[in-house]
C-alpha cells in the first residue's frame, strides 16, 4: 500500500510480492485485502491470475465489509479496468463498460 501511495517507482516488489500476497490471505483482515487490491490497481503491473484471485477472495468477504472498503474495491477494480473481473453489481454498483 505505501509503495503506492508515495508514487515511488516499485514495479520490482510489485512483481515479486504475488506469491506472498496469495500464501497471506488467510492471515488478512477485510482491510489489509482491500488495501492490497487498491495498491495493486493504482500501481502495480497487470497480474491477471493475482486479481482473480483477489476477486474471489474479495467476494467471499462481501457480507462483513463496511461501505468504505466497498467503495475502495469499486474503485480498484474500475481502476484497473478489472469491473467485469468483480461483479460490482453484487455490491450494487452500476457499471457501463
Amino acid at each position: 500500500w505505501s509503495f503506492a501511495a508515495s508514487g515511488y517507482p516499485a514495479d520490482d516488489v510489485f512483481q515479486v510480492s504475488p506469491d506472498q500476497v496469495v500464501n497471506s490471505l488467510d492471515g488478512m483482515d477485510i482491510s489489509h485485502v482491500c488495501n492490497v487490491i487498491w495498491a495493486y490497481a493504482r500501481a502495480g503491473p497487470r497480474n491477471e491470475p493475482l486479481f482473480a484471485i483477489l476477486a474471489d477472495e474479495a467476494a467471499g468477504r462481501l457480507p462483513k465489509m463496511e461501505p468504505m472498503h466497498l467503495s475502495n474495491l469499486a474503485w480498484s477494480f474500475a481502476n484497473a479496468a478489472r469491473a467485469d473481473e468483480f461483479d460490482l453489481r453484487r455490491i450494487g454498483v452500476r457499471h457501463e463498460p
